[in-house]
């Protein structure tokens, strides 16, 4: 058995240090002995801060228990020391663990990965949709960034000869560069959204018709005045308008807007509607009396926006 001594290290960092990396493959955990560092990720240009740590505080867990790449930056605020302990190295008392905590470990780790995604996501919720200052300036980053990795994928598999599966992550790490999401689940948005196909990872290949859709309302979005972008929960708001309308046969037009179909009173007790209505305010689409949204854009956005609402910075 190892020497636990050598399983464990007292480091000592700097002011603005990169202690860890997004992406990284390592497995050290970090106990915070003196001093603080930030966790954050990187998006669009911005720095999303996740929590600030100090003394007695430990970082680094996930990525010490599962192997898997860090999912954050940690970076030093002040100078400090924390112990450094080798998760190689620690390997076999992890192993000495009884036979059912190993599956239970790697279940809540697995979780904590998905929420810590969605945290981060969530302490950016109203970037959208409160009437911030700069809504316009974030709504077209989005825009931009998933039509960049649509043309990637439009012209990856146009020129691809049958790549494997890990073979086509690399060259889409390489691609897609700093990306908010892992590149598996981008390809898996796509895949659900039926602009990538196959029913397994060796299958993989572009749907171009829908991917040509896709890439032409993107663009189009780029070249409007105004772009809004809505949240799953006001999809969903919308999704449940239409299917209201199809069963009461209602007669519209592709310029009729919501309000002349439903008034406030009755669209207040669809799904979802106080998020709904929440954003459309922000976006400047709803007044006292009336959403300014038209039943083709209905069509379109339950179509395309399904997919930002899954990649981009907004979160139920």
């Amino acid at each position: 058995m190892s020497d636990p001594q050598q399983k464990a290290k007292l480091i000592s960092f700097k002011s603005r240090d990169l202690i860890i990396k997004e992406g990284a493959r390592e497995r050290f955990l970090y106990v915070i002995r003196s001093g603080s560092v930030r966790v954050y990720k990187t998006y669009l240009g911005r720095k999303l801060t996740l929590a600030i740590l100090g003394k007695g505080e430990v970082f680094g867990e996930l990525s010490f228990f599962d192997g898997q790449p860090r999912i954050a930056n940690v970076e030093a605020i002040d100078d400090g020391q924390a112990l450094v302990i080798d998760g190689e190295l620690a390997q076999s008392d992890l192993e000495t663990l009884p036979s059912w905590m190993p599956g239970v470990f790697k279940t809540i780790i697995s979780r904590l990965r998905e929420t810590d995604n969605k945290l981060t996501l969530l302490k950016n919720k109203f970037d959208l949709g409160s009437g911030a200052k700069d809504n316009d300036l974030i709504m077209r980053e989005v825009v931009t960034e998933t039509l960049r990795i649509s043309k990637v994928f439009q012209l990856y598999f146009r020129n691809s000869s049958g790549n494997d599966f890990d073979t086509m992550l690399g060259d889409f790490r390489v691609l897609f560069g700093p990306t908010f999401l892992m590149v598996e689940k981008i390809i898996l948005a796509f895949q659900k959204e039926g602009y990538l196909t196959g029913s397994d990872e060796k299958s993989i290949s572009v749907n171009e018709a829908e991917l040509s859709g896709l890439i032409n309302y993107l663009e189009n979005k780029l070249k409007s005045s105004e772009i809004w972008l809505l949240s799953r929960s006001s999809l969903r708001f919308l999704s449940e308008f239409m299917d209201q309308v199809n069963k009461q046969n209602k007669d519209y037009t592709d310029d009729t807007i919501i309000t002349d179909i439903f008034d406030l009173n009755t669209l207040d007790k669809f799904i979802n509607a106080d998020d709904f209505f929440r954003e459309t305010k922000a976006f400047g689409l709803k007044d006292q009396v009336k959403v300014n949204i038209k039943i083709s854009d209905i069509h379109a956005h339950l179509k395309y926006q399904t997919l930002m609402a899954n990649y981009n910075v907004r979160v139920d």
